[in-house]
């Protein structure tokens, strides 16, 4: 059984052409972190990336970031990276363990939900890894192409990052993952969690279980339970080509 609670999840409005666009940040200076939620996370970016605060939001119970190159002429793959981040306690959503999550992602209701179209039948998780106590999955899009996502959690929260390809420069899935490993690293670098030694996989994933057994009863049958996801986290926005 898969439950999604939606308090009234909006799509991440882009704040001028540029903010969905190549996302170098030109001469400007711009941060390589930025704290969101009171306080409570900071987004770091991986090297070479910085984060632009007015490309994104932050609001009651949940934020979205948008990082892309510090520098047009930077030696880093041209990119978009989104990280979203969820109210206090969404991250309890990685603990009915990544097959479970996987199967959601998987299934018609998850599938338009990670679709930019909103439509089932556009997106299709093509694959799926764990990573460090994160799942990752890889996506087609009928408009996105392919690209990855991960979902972990940090100090509690449900994060969600993607990385996709800037302007016209498409970013091969291969180049994406591995700016996701680097972006996750940064993550929790910046973000220590010491209300609780650190798990491992399988502590992380403890919520998931067996199938029951004909003598079982089905109500003991694991739940997903993904509570108001990141605004903005779920449909990725289309590239727009900066204009001019």
């Amino acid at each position: 059984m898969f439950i999604w609670t939606n308090k009234a999840l909006a799509a991440l409005a882009c704040m001028g052409l540029t903010a969905c666009a190549g996302m170098d940040m030109g001469t400007q200076s711009q941060p390589r972190s930025v704290v969101v939620q009171g306080g409570d996370i900071k987004v770091a970016a991986p090297a070479g990336y910085c984060a632009n605060p007015q490309a994104s939001t932050d609001s009651a119970g949940s934020a979205v970031v948008l990082i892309g190159r510090c520098s047009a002429t930077s030696s880093a793959t041209p990119a978009l990276i989104t990280a979203s981040v969820g109210a206090a306690g969404s991250g309890a959503a990685l603990d009915s363990g990544p097959v479970a999550l996987t199967r959601f992602f998987t299934s018609e209701q998850g599938r338009s939900m990670l679709a930019s179209t909103g439509n089932a039948s556009d997106a299709v998780v093509t694959s799926s890894e764990t990573e460090e106590a994160s799942v990752l999955l890889r996506i087609k899009d009928a408009n996105m192409g392919e690209y990855w996502r991960a979902i972990l959690a940090l100090k509690g929260r449900l994060v969600m990052l993607s990385a996709t390809g800037a302007e016209s420069v498409v970013l091969p899935p291969e180049q994406g993952r591995a700016l996701l490993s680097k972006s996750m690293a940064a993550l929790r670098s910046a973000n220590p969690d010491k209300a609780a030694p650190a798990l491992g996989l399988a502590g992380l994933f403890a919520g998931a279980k067996a199938a029951p057994t004909a003598t079982q009863s089905a109500a003991t049958t694991p739940t997903v339970l993904v509570m108001a996801p990141p605004e903005g986290s779920i449909r990725p926005k289309p590239r727009v080509p900066r204009s001019g």
